[in-house]
């Protein structure tokens, strides 16, 4: 077989430019592959838009209130406790960390779990999830199957079903109780004082 020298492979897969291209000016075909970049630039941008969105409302701390895997119900208590905690973008439950992405937030809404160290370490778990009001359901595949399209686990799958409750943080929990406190608390009146406030002694019958 022989070979072609490399100027002569070059010249022969040269890209040629559109046609009339070359007649015009130096200025003209200059401000044509400007235009030309910016709209490449644009659609590219336009595609990871359309591929990566974000749901605030996610973040925050939630404790699980039931699972199923498999099509059978998976204890709860098998989590020890642990409360799946999420900001817009990671996540970490128990030993389990990593990253997530919402790809869409149409219904069902889909994300992409990468995990990061722990159990899942290397992996992409494909999932969807609902968010209504205080309570979070995640629909996630552990296997090798396809992304779950319904929150179901079916028979002798390896797909994981979690509902969630939205953890309360502590502080929002203590202006609650005080504000609740505020507005059931008594406020006596002593005969022949007003007992409004330490140190008030003003007798009215005086």
């Amino acid at each position: 077989m022989k070979l072609s020298p490399p100027n002569t492979v070059l010249r022969r897969t040269r890209l040629r430019a559109p046609l009339g291209f070359e007649k015009l000016g130096a200025g003209t075909r200059s401000r044509t592959l400007e235009a030309l970049l910016v709209l490449l630039v644009a659609l590219a941008l336009a595609g990871c838009s359309s591929t990566r969105t974000a749901d605030p409302a996610l973040a925050g701390q939630w404790a699980p209130l039931s699972a199923e895997l498999g099509g059978q119900v998976f204890p709860v208590a098998s989590f020890r406790g642990a409360h799946l905690r999420l900001t817009t973008d990671t996540y970490e439950f128990g030993g389990d960390k990593g990253a997530y992405a919402v790809l869409s937030t149409s219904p069902p809404a889909r994300m992409d779990i990468h995990g990061r160290e722990g159990p899942h370490a290397g992996r992409t778990i494909q999932a969807i999830y609902e968010l209504a009001g205080e309570q979070l359901t995640i629909c996630y595949q552990l296997g090798s199957g396809e992304r779950p399209t319904e929150f179901k686990s079916a028979r002798g799958s390896q797909v994981l079903l979690v509902r969630y409750q939205r953890v309360q943080s502590t502080r929002r929990l203590s202006a609650a109780a005080t504000f609740k406190a505020m507005r059931g608390a008594d406020f006596p009146i002593r005969e022949g004082k007003a007992n409004v406030g330490e140190g008030c002694t003003h007798d009215p019958r005086a």
